[in-house]
């Protein structure tokens, strides 16, 4: 008898190994909204550690998505402060990047119970997958948080306080394969946020409402639109505290 397979036979397992296999496919790539973090630096000088939950902008389209991230961070006389952290998305694309935020504290401008600062982020992101894809997302945001101390207890081992801003993102999606698919967008907006603080550890929780312009992406036009993005997070630090009035 014949061991030979019958083209059906081979048909059947060639199907099989490709299912095995998976087929490559392109993944759109997210672009975080990080976390400001108010109008003071977590820590008036030290390190710390980060974690934090919320949605993304996710490809030309802009669609939502949800990103975690995890990071670095350190403040430098109760002024400078900079936080390095990898994101990804949750689903099962698990698509991520890197971002950088770092945040310059002007003062407390409105009585010693305000803190200002300049808050900018840049994160960015690619991905490569033979003549399939060859994207690179680079994405910049600055934002003027205004942060003022609602209640403290005397020793200030517990804080808290609420936060206002102006946002502006400037985005960058470069498609190397198809440059008609490149998008070049700005996104602005307003912030608002709480900030509790028990000793070392900090619970933020931001709402951003940011303006999508217009696009056109693979002949389908969308926006302009408004989008909610809401993130949590979750700051350890070591070190002394922000020194409110100062």
């Amino acid at each position: 008898m014949s061991s030979a397979l019958c083209p059906t036979g081979r048909m059947a397992l060639f199907a099989l190994s490709l299912g095995a296999c998976g087929f490559p496919e392109r993944i759109a790539l997210p672009v975080p909204v990080p976390l400001t973090q108010g109008g003071t630096t977590v820590m008036a000088a030290g390190a710390g550690l980060t974690a934090e939950f919320g949605d993304g902008l996710l490809g030309q389209e802009l669609f939502r998505t949800e990103l975690v991230s995890i990071g670095l961070m350190g403040a430098i006389g109760d002024r400078v402060g900079l936080t390095i952290a990898t994101y990804s998305e949750t689903g099962s694309n698990g698509e991520g990047g890197t971002f950088v935020r770092g945040k310059v504290r002007v003062g407390p401008l409105a009585g010693p119970s305000s803190s200002v600062a300049v808050a900018v982020a840049y994160a960015t992101t690619s991905r490569v997958s033979g003549d399939l894809q060859d994207e690179e997302v680079r994405a910049f945001d600055v934002a003027i948080p205004a942060e003022f101390l609602l209640s403290a207890t005397a020793d200030h081992t517990l804080d808290f306080g609420a936060y206002a801003a102006p946002r502006l993102i400037v985005e960058r999606y470069d498609d190397h394969l198809n440059r008609a698919e490149s998008l070049d967008a700005t996104h602005w907006g307003i912030l608002a946020g709480i900030h509790a603080r028990a000793r070392h550890v900090h619970l933020f929780a931001e709402l951003n409402l940011l303006h999508l312009g217009a696009r056109t992406v693979r002949g389908m036009p969308l926006g302009p639109d408004w989008m909610a993005v809401p993130s949590i997070g979750l700051a350890i630090h070591l070190g002394p505290p922000h020194r409110w009035g100062r």
